[in-house]
């Protein structure tokens, strides 16, 4: 007698081969693999880095700063637990908290109505109003410049060095959507400081002609998530 065949059609044998891929990244030799193929991209990726402010950054949170997430205009909170970390010095990622997984149940399909949308929110509307406080501080003619860098320069040290170290880390599920969330809005905050405080650089009546036409970085972040509303119609 011949044997049955284990899989009657194609996509049930691509299923369970997803299936089995998928236990095996949760397997504790499948998480070891995984890690190791992640340290070697880090290795490999981490002496091609671009300079902001002297200070050495990975090309990967030079790219990731360039992607652009949605943000719910519909959405807003000040809970401080879903700011997912961005915000409190050494800037390390929160851990997963009952406030995330309870927003992560209410979340439904669509880009402006999810997990992603809602947390973007939180930290847009952070981006903006430190944004605008800033501006005052940065536009007085007399701001110790050398003081502010040196602030500024430290800062970017630990944002940079906490986004390293949840890039490389390996969570599922919900966790593995919030670390995705951090690290492309953190590599955001990284580079829009820093080219923000070029600006400065250049002089008060530089950064406040940038201020007036909307040129800082923030402000054109508002320029791009507007044409990404408008073009989601």
């Amino acid at each position: 007698m011949g044997r049955s065949a284990r899989y009657h059609t194609s996509s049930s044998k691509k299923a369970a081969h997803r299936d089995a891929v998928r236990r095996y990244e949760l397997s504790v030799l499948g998480k070891q693999t995984r890690s190791s193929r992640n340290r070697r991209d880090y290795e490999s990726r981490k002496d091609r880095t671009c300079t902001l402010l002297d200070i050495r950054l990975p090309d990967e949170l030079m790219r990731q700063a360039k992607l652009l997430r949605p943000a719910s205009f519909i959405f807003t909170s000040d809970n401080n637990a879903l700011q997912l970390g961005l915000w409190t010095s050494p800037y390390h990622i929160t851990p997963l908290n009952t406030d995330v997984l309870e927003l992560s149940q209410k979340a439904s399909l669509g880009p402006w109505n999810c997990l992603e949308a809602w947390l973007g929110a939180v930290v847009y509307d952070k981006i903006i109003e430190l944004g605008w406080e800033r501006k005052w501080v940065w536009m007085e003619p007399d701001l110790n410049m050398d003081q502010t860098e040196a602030q500024l320069a430290q800062e970017i040290r630990l944002r940079s060095a906490a986004w390293e170290v949840v890039w490389d880390s390996i969570c599922e599920g919900t966790e593995r959507a919030v670390r995705d969330i951090y690290l492309v809005w953190g590599a955001r905050i990284v580079v829009m400081l820093a080219n923000e405080w070029s600006i400065r650089k250049k002089g008060v009546e530089e950064y406040t002609d940038a201020t007036e036409q909307g040129r800082l970085p923030w402000q054109m972040m508002i320029k791009e998530m507007s044409a990404m509303v408008a073009r989601s119609g």
